[in-house]
């Protein structure tokens, strides 16, 4: 009996490799405002030492990453 092509499972995940589509999440959920004095929300845009995230990482447009 031989297996055919369909028949063979793989071990590893097939969604390795693929990436998700980057989006701006203020214009997702429509923030017009941002808060300064927000530090939960703002929390997510900064790393360890305390730096702005870029925008090829956070996904945030021109106008909002300016704004942050």
């Amino acid at each position: 009996m031989a297996a055919s092509r369909e028949d063979v499972k793989f071990l590893s995940n097939p969604k390795i490799g693929l990436r998700r589509k980057k989006y701006c999440r203020f214009r997702k959920f429509g923030i017009k405002h941002i808060d300064y004095k927000d530090s939960d929300f703002l929390i997510q845009f900064i790393n360890e030492q305390g730096k702005l995230l870029p925008r090829r990482i956070t996904g945030n447009s021109l106008k909002y990453q300016r704004r942050v």
